[in-house]
């Protein structure tokens, strides 16, 4: 899967190709190996639907390595006595059409994932603004609770399940924090110049709604 996401099949072939040019490319895939076998003793190696995330830094040795092995081939069909031209032509579409689509792709993923908070953000924000408060706290229940009441959220999933934290100095205009028992007197006393809101979810459009709390 690492490979996959570095370079396509391609990127295989062209790993294979250079591994064993010499005693550097060699060091730099035992590394990576090393790297990988080390993961086997965590408890989370990192291979996501989303991709090897946790292994990102291996790409750098991957494109050095694979780039030994496009210079090799080069050489070899040199000494065959092969034009290189259209393998490189067909090399170079492949990874254009092949990755751009799956950049493409995930780019579209990703903007249908960052759109559930925008919405659910949006409309927190937007309350806000039309009720002309200025400094509020929101009780709610856990982000992934809220996203997931949403049909058209849930069909898309995300792996952000936590409300974005507060900053250091706890002076954000909206502060979001959880709906826990016994929470909301405690937060009254801390912040007094704020007004206080609920965050719920409802069965049926527009499936959020944000109603003041009273004192």
């Amino acid at each position: 899967m690492l490979e996959i996401w570095f370079l396509g099949p391609l990127g295989i072939l062209l790993t294979v190709f250079g591994t064993l040019t010499n005693r550097f490319t060699k060091l730099l895939a035992a590394g990576l190996a090393l790297v990988l076998a080390a993961g086997c003793f965590h408890d989370n190696q990192g291979i996501h639907i989303v991709g090897p995330i946790h292994y990102s830094e291996c790409i750098v040795p991957l494109i050095i390595i694979g780039v030994y092995g496009l210079a090799n081939i080069k050489r070899w069909m040199d000494q065959k006595g092969i034009s290189f031209g259209i393998p490189a032509a067909v090399l170079i579409g492949a990874l254009v059409l092949g990755l751009g689509l799956f950049n493409l792709w995930q780019a579209r993923a990703l903007h249908k994932q960052a759109s559930i908070q925008k919405d659910i953000y949006g409309f927190i924000e937007t309350t806000l603004k039309e009720k002309r408060v200025k400094k509020a706290v929101v009780l709610a229940p856990q982000f992934w609770v809220v996203w997931e009441s949403i049909p058209r959220f849930k069909e898309i999933g995300t792996w952000v399940r936590e409300w974005k934290k507060a900053r250091p100095d706890l002076s954000d205009r909206t502060l979001i924090l959880y709906d826990v028992p016994e929470v909301e007197a405690a937060l009254r006393e801390k912040f007094p110049d704020r007004v206080f809101f609920r965050l719920a979810t409802r069965v049926s459009p527009p499936y959020l709604k944000l109603d003041p709390v009273g004192p």
